[in-house]
């Protein structure tokens, strides 16, 4: 099957096309709208090629497929509420059945057109968690207001509990020598956590 990779190289974007022949070529865009036109080319027959698009564009590659010029804004709008409804109730406590909602979103996706490739990713999405939102598209990334919300925060570690030692003063500098840049709650909890 011929294949496309789109990435990012030398601060430039990559579109490298790789033929059924195994022959590359390659095309470099300065900027993401050039990038978009050069995939413009390929909207047609994007489905005879196995896409592999770079982390760091993924997002914005997929939103820019799944919104061609003959779908309407409503329709695209609707899978993408739709993604989200079904990421937060796997990931945001949400209340909903995720699975009814994951056979909805495939009809739809089918009804709208959206590639096979792009539908997978969009599943794959699901499986993300919040605190890798830098993977995520923007629209499924949580609240970026800040303020209080459940479940926000650093994960608790256990239980704390103040305890004091005594050590001779040789102990205390190997220990500081030891632990480098760490904390020393860090330091001690690593060293504690090796032995258990």
């Amino acid at each position: 099957m011929k294949k496309l990779h789109v990435y990012k190289e030398q601060g430039e974007f990559v579109i490298e096309r790789i033929n059924q022949f195994d022959h590359a070529t390659k095309r470099t865009f300065l900027s993401e709208k050039g990038l978009f036109e050069g995939l413009q080319n390929y909207q047609d027959v994007l489905q005879e090629y196995d896409l592999d698009v770079s982390e760091e564009l993924w997002a914005r590659v997929i939103q820019f497929l799944s919104t061609p010029e003959k779908r309407s804004r409503g329709q695209v709008s609707v899978l993408f509420t739709l993604h989200k409804k079904i990421y937060d109730i796997r990931w945001n406590g949400a209340s909903g059945d995720s699975e009814a909602l994951i056979r909805e979103l495939q009809h739809l996706s089918d009804q709208n057109g959206v590639l096979p490739d792009l539908l997978n990713v969009m599943m794959e999405q699901l499986y993300i968690p919040p605190y890798e939102e830098d993977k995520l598209p923007d629209y499924l990334k949580a609240n970026s207001h800040g303020g209080r919300r459940e479940g926000a925060g650093r994960p608790s570690l256990g239980t704390t509990r103040k305890v004091s030692i005594t050590l001779p003063d040789e102990v205390w500098e190997e220990i500081e020598k030891e632990k480098g840049d760490q904390t020393m709650s860090a330091y001690l909890r690593s060293v504690i956590l090796q032995k258990l």
